[in-house]
Parts: C-alpha cells; sequence; structure tokens
C-alpha cells in the first residue's frame, strides 16, 4: 500500500488480529473474531514460527461456528412455530401475500403428507403414468407445433413462449409440473369418483357433487366442466386397464387426450370474479407446490417463482392452441389452423397470414386469461411471480 504518512512505522501502526471468512479468492471479505493474537499466521510473512494455529484459536473457530449454527437452527424453529400459530403480525410478507397458511389452516395432515398429493406418478399408478405419457407425447408436442407456425408478431403477444425452450430438460420441467397438477386433481377426486362410479348415474347434480367433494374432503374447488371432464377421463382410464399410450386404440387415445386437453384448458380460462384465487383448482394446486417437504415448511420464492414460471410458460401455449390449433381438436369442436387462414389449401408456414377475426380471437383470448390485474388463475399467478421477483431484490 502506498501511504504519505511521514516516519510511518509498521509494528506502531498495526496490530495483528484474528479474522474469519466464509470465501475464498482475493476479493474474500474479512472480519474481525478476536483482538491481540500474536501467534496468528499473516500471509507474505515469515511464518515458520507460528506453523498453524494454537489449540486455543481452533476452539475459538469450533464456538463461533457451533453458535452460528445453533442461531440459525432457532431461527428456522421460531419461523415453523409462527406459521403453526398463524400470528398475522409476525408470519412473513411473503406467506401473507401468498396466503397459505389460511389455505391448509384446520387441516389435519402435515405439510409432508399434503405434499405427497402433488408427487409424480408411481409406478403402481397406471392411470396417472398414462395421462402423464398423454401430456408429454401428445398434448404438448401438439401445441408446440402451433407454436412452430404461428407468425412471430402473434408469438410476443404471449411473451414466454415465442420459441420451444432450446434446453429439451427446460420443457420436461415445465410439463411436469402440469403432470403435477393433473395428478393432483385425480389423487383428491379419486374415491369419490369411484364411489360414484358405483352409486349414481353420472349424469346429474355436477356442479353440486363438485362442491360436495370440496367440503368433505377439502379437495380441490372444481367447476361443472372441470368435473365433467374429469367424470369422462375417468371412464375413458377404466375402459384402458394397464395400457400405455401405444397400447390404446386410437379412438381412446384421442377421446382421452382431447378430454385432458380441455381440462388443462378449463384451469387456465376460469373466472374467478371477486372469489379467493384458491378457488382456482390450479392455484390450490400450487398453494400444496408452495410446500417444502423436506424442510417441513414452505418454500421462499427463490424456490417458488420457477415452479410459477414453468405453469405460466405452458398455461399460454395452452391458450395458443385453443386459438389457433394447427392440427384442431375435433372431439372438442376446435378448428385446425388451416381453417384461420386467409389463403386456404396451402401449406401452412409461418408466413401464412391470418383472417382479421382470428387476430381478433386471439387478442381477446389474451386480454380476457393471460395478463395481470384479472381475477383468472394465471392473473393471481402473475401478481404472485412479480412479488416474488420484487422479494428477491429487497
Amino acid at each position: 500500500m502506498v501511504h504519505e504518512i511521514k516516519n510511518f512505522k509498521l509494528e506502531a501502526k498495526c496490530s495483528t488480529v484474528l479474522g474469519q471468512t466464509w470465501f475464498q479468492g482475493n476479493k474474500a471479505i474479512w472480519w474481525q473474531v478476536a483482538a491481540g493474537a500474536p501467534d496468528v499466521a499473516v500471509a507474505g510473512a515469515d511464518n515458520s514460527a507460528n506453523p498453524g494455529p494454537s489449540p486455543s484459536q481452533d476452539t475459538l473457530v469450533e464456538e463461533l461456528l457451533r453458535g452460528e449454527n445453533e442461531q440459525l437452527q432457532e431461527e428456522e424453529r421460531q419461523r415453523c412455530h409462527l406459521q403453526e400459530q398463524h400470528n398475522p403480525d409476525q408470519v412473513s410478507p411473503w406467506l401473507q401475500t401468498t396466503g397459505w397458511l389460511t389455505v391448509f389452516a384446520g387441516r389435519s395432515a402435515s405439510l409432508a403428507d399434503l405434499a405427497q398429493l402433488v408427487r409424480m406418478p408411481s409406478m403402481e399408478e397406471a392411470r396417472l403414468q398414462l395421462l402423464a405419457e398423454l401430456l408429454n407425447d401428445y398434448v404438448v408436442p401438439q401445441c408446440l407445433e402451433t407454436l412452430r407456425i404461428t407468425p412471430h408478431p402473434y408469438r410476443t403477444w404471449l411473451k414466454s413462449p415465442q420459441e420451444a425452450p432450446q434446453n429439451s430438460s427446460t420443457l420436461k420441467k415445465y410439463t411436469r409440473y402440469w403432470v403435477q397438477y393433473i395428478c393432483f386433481v385425480i389423487r383428491s377426486c379419486a374415491a369419490h369418483l369411484e364411489e360414484e362410479e358405483e352409486e349414481s348415474d353420472l349424469k346429474d347434480g355436477l356442479s353440486l357433487d363438485a362442491e360436495a367433494l370440496h367440503e368433505a374432503e377439502a379437495g380441490p374447488h372444481l367447476t361443472s366442466q372441470q368435473y365433467s371432464c374429469l367424470q369422462q377421463m375417468h371412464r375413458l382410464l377404466r375402459q384402458a386397464p394397464n395400457q400405455s399410450m401405444e397400447e390404446l386404440e386410437d379412438e381412446i387415445c384421442q377421446q382421452l387426450a382431447s378430454q385432458l386437453f380441455q381440462y388443462c384448458l378449463l384451469s387456465v380460462r376460469q373466472q374467478l370474479h371477486l372469489e379467493s384465487p384458491y378457488k382456482s383448482s390450479l392455484m390450490y394446486f400450487l398453494a400444496h407446490m408452495g410446500i417444502d417437504a423436506a424442510r417441513n415448511t414452505f418454500r421462499e420464492p427463490q424456490t417458488y417463482k420457477s415452479i410459477l414460471a414453468g405453469v405460466l410458460y405452458i398455461s399460454r401455449l395452452f391458450v395458443l392452441e385453443y386459438t389457433l390449433s394447427a392440427s384442431g381438436w375435433l372431439i372438442l369442436n376446435i378448428e385446425a389452423h388451416e381453417g384461420s387462414r386467409a389463403i386456404d389449401h396451402e401449406p401452412v408456414t409461418e408466413e401464412t397470414p391470418l383472417k382479421e377475426s382470428t387476430i381478433k380471437a386471439f387478442q381477446v383470448e389474451r386480454k380476457n386469461w393471460l395478463v395481470q390485474g384479472k381475477n383468472t388463475p394465471i392473473g393471481a399467478l402473475l401478481r404472485l411471480l412479480a412479488y416474488g421477483k420484487m422479494f428477491n431484490r429487497m
């Protein structure tokens, strides 16, 4: 170091102290933990007389580390205790914003048990594995083909899915969240659907049955249309026990994929009015995804926002597929993309223009379901995502 202090003597102006750092490299930040430690090794000095820290210094460092570890554990215990007590004056702003404590209030099951509802299908869950296969290999690829041939200016309206993710693992992760959502809903409703199949005619009282499901089992709120889709999927799955997608008859495969796509679409295109966002089965699922089962607590924004981003990406794909489908969904009366083009009977490419009516329909769908400020599941998701990003910058 260069200085201009006259008659400066190193011995008179400096003293040796014991320092500590958690970092490595030339940008390490040190802090003093003890003064007057003449036997500590100093970088750049002749340390031959001081081969290493003394036992007393080792003991001091161990005590410091032990004390810090105990403090972190105590903070975690207090945090879990506050979550269990649900004291709004002491709960973190993140948990107040999410409202998860209210969602799970009064539930007898532990957080770890509730988190099991959103796990991926096991080898014993053949029906759920089939739905996962259909979503991965049928529904999402068809949505990506629609994205591929959609003119770029209209893709920009969707923001995130302007292109398919370059990293295939990213797309798999995003799709996995929706697989977990479908598994969550089927598991929550399985017993009710089985009982209804055996005891009653499935054509009547759909909305009443859906509400009874939530009241009896604290399961997800379902609209009558969503519940009808679950019933149709349940019937079709009973016709294909322990079969893979390749083993399914073409007709059953198309029907099951169509009902699966329709349920996903209904989960995105849902008007909540002034109700709690957790009246949406999709948002109710995302509350369960907010559980950190390993720590028996809730996720922080740093780890939760990637889940929101993945669900949002696939949601936008579903709305794009509904409006500008490349192949169409005949069972759902959704036209193929060619029928929406200004020039018929020609190969469809990215440069093929869209009809004005199709463009307007696409704009309406986007504004109704995919923007922040709307009382929709995606509107609620975007609010959480925006808060999570702001929370990370604080």
